[in-house]
């Protein structure tokens, strides 16, 4: 865009100096109005050039921005999850817990089997 702009910038030089040219020609009144208008016209032009630029500016701008945000979203836990988290974290503990309470009582349920056992293999121990 900036090449163009400054090949419209020199054409509007050429028009202003023609038309200061002219200006003092008594015969040119028409010419004059017709560069006045063409002048009018491409600075016009060059206005909604500069608005077109600044609004695909903006719009990569904001898909830029949503792509950094859209980018953040993936990398965190959703919150529902998130939530979750701690309670999983606790649950896991109690199961953990459970299996080391199981694993006692099993030992103390073959200890008891164990000594009954022995107890009557051996009839004199047991009163």
């Amino acid at each position: 865009v900036q090449p163009a702009q400054g090949r419209i910038n020199e054409a509007d030089e050429v028009y202003r100096q023609r038309l200061a040219m002219q200006a003092g020609t008594p015969g040119h009144a028409g010419t004059h109005a017709v560069l006045a208008s063409a002048l009018a016209a491409r600075a016009q032009q060059q206005a909604a050039a500069q608005r077109l630029q600044q609004q695909q500016q903006q719009r990569t701008n904001q898909l830029r921005a949503q792509q950094a945000d859209d980018a953040k979203v993936d990398k965190t836990i959703p919150d529902a999850t998130a939530a979750l988290v701690p309670e999983a974290a606790l649950f896991r503990q109690l199961v953990e817990y459970e299996q080391e309470i199981d694993a006692v009582v099993q030992k103390q349920l073959q200890e008891i089997k164990r000594l009954q056992q022995s107890k009557t293999a051996h009839p004199r121990l047991v009163r």
